[in-house]
């Protein structure tokens, strides 16, 4: 039987596995609770769990945390964090520091989707690599928990307080995944990241974006827009040529009319000298 990956199982997805083992239900949300609470990375920190059924629940889950190769850090507080995946390929994660101001202070996270990215934006680095693979519900989830385990080595107060999905890849190209990580870190049991403190950034994959309006209207959506004309944008944003700017904006319609939300929309500044 292969092993199911911890990260990337929502908590009744472990009691389930849990009852098919005889192990006791409750043990599901202890599991949950170490893993996405305490950043547990191995079944030996779950000190409340007898020996036993950390054993037995071993053979079917796997505990596997990214690796963390670099951190860079810029003065005004940002870090970026390189990790390596179990195949050795590699995503970028960013942590954006906000100071107080008139409000709580901020912590956000900017996450990866995919390695690489198919849409080849002309501006986006990223693009320029190609695409590989996307990522698993696993390899979000644990972008987050891991950033988490390691800041907090130095500011054990630490929490992530909002998430945004705009780093490497297109999230709506995996979007199941993208949908079922965020379910993860909303759980009260874990993170609990409110679903109005995340917001997923597109280049305007349109059937998506109808889709999120009934599958969860209460994220945030960002149009990664950058051009009001469809000439201009078919060479920044390629993906125009198959979602033109009037299938876009009927959608942002769409997607407004059904949710009552508004939409960020992005635009990179071009040097025209």
């Amino acid at each position: 039987m292969k092993k199911l990956d911890c990260r990337s199982c929502l908590e009744e997805e472990i009691s389930d596995l849990c009852k098919r083992l005889g192990i006791k239900k409750y043990r599901a949300n202890q599991v949950f609770h170490w893993v996405h609470q305490k950043g547990a990375q191995s079944w030996m920190e779950m000190v409340n769990i007898s020996k036993e059924d950390r054993e037995r629940l071993s053979k079917v889950l796997v505990l596997q945390p990214l690796e963390l190769v670099q951190e860079k850090r810029s003065k005004d507080g940002t870090r970026k964090y390189l990790f390596r995946l179990a195949d050795n390929e590699s995503i970028e994660t960013v942590l954006m520091n906000y100071e107080k101001g008139h409000s709580r202070e901020r912590h956000t996270l900017c996450l990866s989707t995919q390695v690489g990215c198919p849409i080849g934006c002309s501006f986006c680095a990223t693009g320029m690599s190609g695409y590989k693979r996307n990522l698993t519900v696993g390899e979000i989830v644990g972008q987050v928990l891991d950033v988490i385990r390691h800041v907090k080595k130095e500011d054990p107060e630490f929490e992530v307080t909002n998430l945004v999905f705009m780093g490497m890849g297109e999230p709506f190209l995996n979007y199941e995944a993208v949908l079922k990580a965020i379910k993860i870190l909303n759980s009260e049991n874990g993170q609990d990241i409110g679903m109005r403190r995340i917001t997923i950034s597109t280049s305007g994959v349109v059937p998506r974006i109808k889709q999120l309006a009934h599958d969860n209207p209460q994220v945030g959506l960002a149009i990664s827009l950058h051009s009001s004309k469809n000439e201009v944008r078919d060479i920044l944003v390629p993906i125009n040529r198959r979602y033109p700017l009037n299938e876009l904006l009927e959608a942002c319609k769409y997607y407004i009319d059904l949710t009552n939300r508004r939409i960020t929309f992005e635009v990179a500044l071009h040097n025209q000298n």
